[in-house]
């Protein structure tokens, strides 16, 4: 089995326990992460031990891997491995504040087998396509949680 690991950064304008709460927050990750679906399959709050299964479009074709939350700390740091065929990869985000904003880490280690393990080219195309995913990923997210106002009540018409 070969390993390869890649991280990517990002501050956001929002304070760490709403981008933590938005980022656990199960049914927001298709939102910003190239995630098709997302289904739940504990049917419970997330935390370590919640299972999910995400949706991948490959070759026109929705791949599903199942993923398990393995660790949790609210507002710093959760992180989650998933399983498919030839491979296997735990992503870890950790949330850190700077002054009135988050500074955002995600870590991804992506571990693979078969032919796949002594590929050079597979090596160095996983860990630049990997790399580049991750910081597409978060700056969608930057730019959710820049762009959400909090909810205000509706104005009262009548008044």
């Amino acid at each position: 089995m070969s390993q390869k690991t890649f991280s990517a950064k990002i501050e956001i304008k929002k304070p760490p326990d709403d981008v933590f709460s938005y980022t656990t927050d199960l049914d927001n990750i298709p939102l910003w992460t190239d995630a098709e679906t997302i289904k739940d399959i504990s049917s419970e709050e997330t935390q370590v031990g919640t299972s999910f299964v995400e949706s991948y479009k490959y070759r026109a074709k929705l791949v599903d891997v199942k993923s398990t939350v393995i660790q949790y700390f609210p507002n710093t740091f959760w992180s989650y491995k998933s399983k498919a065929a030839a491979y296997s990869y735990s992503i870890k985000h950790s949330f850190k504040k700077n002054d009135s904003s988050t500074l955002i880490t995600t870590e991804c280690v992506l571990e693979f087998g078969g032919l796949f393990a002594f590929s050079l080219f597979f090596h160095l195309i996983s860990e630049r396509l990997g790399k580049r995913q991750l910081q597409k990923n978060l700056e969608k997210l930057k730019g959710i949680m820049e762009q959400s106002k909090e909810l205000e009540p509706p104005a009262d018409e009548g008044a």
